[in-house]
């Protein structure tokens, strides 16, 4: 995982340890952003439609029984 990854130090760099700089690191962290906010947008309408779907049926079946 990339929060695994050590970051670049003079140290990693001897050893010669796979290592990433913070600028890669950031980089590759923005890069998955994308996929995190475009499902949430999604299952947030989703909510709201569902939402309006539920009230109106709840509407529907309260006025039935008055009559």
């Amino acid at each position: 995982m990339l929060v695994d990854v050590p970051t670049t130090s003079a140290a990693t760099f001897a050893q010669k340890v796979t290592s990433v700089t913070s600028e890669e690191r950031v980089l590759l962290l923005c890069s998955y952003v994308p996929f995190f906010v475009i499902p949430l947008c999604i299952g947030v309408d989703m909510a709201f439609r569902l939402h309006k779907l539920a009230s109106a049926g709840i509407r529907a079946v309260e006025s039935s029984k008055e009559k």
